[in-house]
């Protein structure tokens, strides 16, 4: 952990995308149109960059370097995606050491091929299953925690009106913390 940490330097972050298969609109995607909701053929390859240089906290100050790649698919009503991130701490004065954080994570969803009546119109179904992990730093042993989300999201309007349930069963090395979670979450977009 990084604790209260504050910096009065630039940090340089970019992030690079090569949309394939179905290339991206000229006004991009928002974030949360990340799935045809069944159709289409759409793959996303993406990296992500970033560093701070001269970052404070109570222990002294260091450098942060964070690198990504993510990827995003789907190929009916099937999505997939996956990504991987890790940032480097590199320890410059005071205490504390060099540290890595990394995690990385893979789901994935199908789109029901039937939909449901439900209040005058009809919802798609899209069942989903997740599993991640975290591993806080690579120098402390049994840190990691280990995370499995089965979900369910009912589309009402498509992406302007959603609902998403899941289930997530978390599992962390050490002391095992009684922490598993239920969400519900509704997107409401106009």
């Amino acid at each position: 952990s990084f604790g209260s940490t504050g910096s009065n330097q630039l940090m340089p972050a970019g992030r690079l995308v090569a949309n394939l298969l179905d290339p991206a609109p000229v006004d991009g995607y928002g974030d949360y149109r990340a799935s045809y909701i069944g159709e289409g053929e759409r793959l996303a390859l993406g990296t992500n960059i970033a560093s701070l240089g001269g970052a404070t906290n109570g222990a002294g100050s260091f450098d942060i370097f964070a690198l990504g790649f993510d990827l995003f698919g789907n190929l009916g009503p099937w999505t997939y995606q996956g990504e991987f991130d890790t940032v480097r701490k590199n320890q410059t004065s005071g205490a504390g050491s060099d540290s890595r954080t990394s995690g990385w994570y893979l789901q994935t969803g199908y789109v029901l091929p039937f939909e449901v009546p439900f209040a005058g119109s009809n919802l798609k179904l899209e069942p989903t299953l997740r599993y991640q992990q975290l591993e806080p730093d690579s120098e402390v042993a049994n840190d990691r925690s280990t995370w499995t989300s089965v979900g369910m999201n009912a589309y009402l309007k498509g992406h302007n009106l959603k609902l998403q349930m899941d289930f997530t069963m978390k599992d962390e090395q050490g002391v095992e913390l009684a922490n598993n979670t239920f969400m519900v979450q509704v997107q409401f977009d106009f």
